[in-house]
């Protein structure tokens, strides 16, 4: 079914990252504020948004200050290294790997090692050897939460780096995987889903993303997308008056962006949201505990309706007295003058 058919209302939100209202990450977590809010026209109904486009420069790094600096055991002592930000193919990256722990173990202990990385293609394995090392020397990279991202780049799946000079040779477990972010989600903190199992209970990584973005372009170029038939998120907001954006990946909170990225968002008002409950239809609840969740539901949208009708009521009393006051002053003053 082709929701925008059935739509009440449509809104089209372009929104450019360099020209948000409230800046968390520069580029990459960005506030609009809407100088004119987007409401309900009626309790019943609700929004559905989608994303139709966007366009991202491939600016951000994989290897980023949350993820670079890795823990060294060596025999000398444990030291903690840090491989420059960047995307990496996996000869640079394993080369970069190897060069820093050799530079630091020399800065800071005095002690001369070398370790060579070799990639095989056919395998996608590498395999390091420690050729230069003092008799009786050992490195080590465990696998803990410091260190797995970096070990899995280059092919250490759960497995520890050991490189003694009685065992100089050893091979990752795992093909390697340099980049492993290979979409991008674009996610809201304020445009909540009210129809995913997991926002039932309460907001989780899931239930907050609005579209999902496949990375199509080498790094510095421009990532686009453009789909006029993207799936809709039902969300649960009653008025929309600012919208967050913000950028994720596989390996978590996008940084290190240098250049703002664009969107184009569709929302919908649509009606009849109890005849479209997506619960009803879920196979998660009895017959009765259907009928109990849209009578609920339906006392919910009536209790709202009243609400609004009654504070509306309020605004038109208020706004009568505030005229009568001012035709009261006017003729004062009017009287005054005479």
């Amino acid at each position: 079914m082709n929701e925008s058919t059935n739509a009440i209302r449509n809104y089209t939100l372009y929104l450019n990252m360099a020209q948000a209202d409230q800046v968390s990450v520069a580029n990459t977590d960005c506030t609009f504020i809407l100088n004119n809010p987007i409401k309900l026209i009626s309790a019943n109904n609700r929004f559905k948004v989608r994303l139709i486009s966007m366009t991202c420069p491939f600016t951000f790094k994989q290897v980023n200050n949350t993820n670079n600096t890795i823990q060294v055991v060596t025999a000398s002592g444990t030291i903690n290294v840090t491989i420059p930000s960047g995307n990496y193919n996996i000869i640079d990256l394993a080369t970069a790997f190897c060069n820093e722990i050799r530079a630091a173990i020399l800065l800071i202990f005095g002690v001369v090692v070398t370790i060579v990385p070799v990639y095989n293609p056919s395998t996608s394995f590498v395999t390091f050897s420690l050729t230069v090392a003092p008799l009786g020397y050992f490195i080590a990279v465990n696998y803990n939460a410091q260190n797995q991202v970096i070990l899995n780049m280059i092919g250490f799946n759960n497995f520890n780096f050991v490189v003694t000079t009685a065992t100089p040779n050893i091979t990752s477990n795992a093909a390697v995987n340099v980049n492993p972010s290979m979409e991008i989600q674009v996610r809201s903190r304020n445009l909540t889903q009210d129809s995913s199992a997991e926002a039932l209970t309460a907001p989780c990584s899931t239930s907050n993303i609005i579209g999902n973005v496949q990375i199509n372009t080498g790094q510095f170029g421009y990532i686009s997308f453009y789909n006029s038939l993207n799936y809709w998120n039902s969300i649960g907001n009653r008025v929309i008056d600012n919208v967050n954006l913000y950028l994720t990946t596989v390996m978590g909170d996008m940084i290190q962006q240098s250049l703002p990225s664009s969107f184009c968002l569709e929302i919908i008002e649509v009606g009849n949201h109890t005849q479209e409950l997506g619960l009803k239809n879920s196979g998660l609840f009895t017959q009765n505990e259907k009928n109990e969740i849209i009578k609920m539901e339906t006392q919910r949208n009536e209790l709202i309706a009243s609400l609004d009708a009654r504070l509306q009521q309020k605004k038109d009393k208020l706004k009568l007295k505030l005229l009568t006051s001012k035709a009261d002053a006017f003729q004062v003053n009017s009287e005054d003058e005479a």
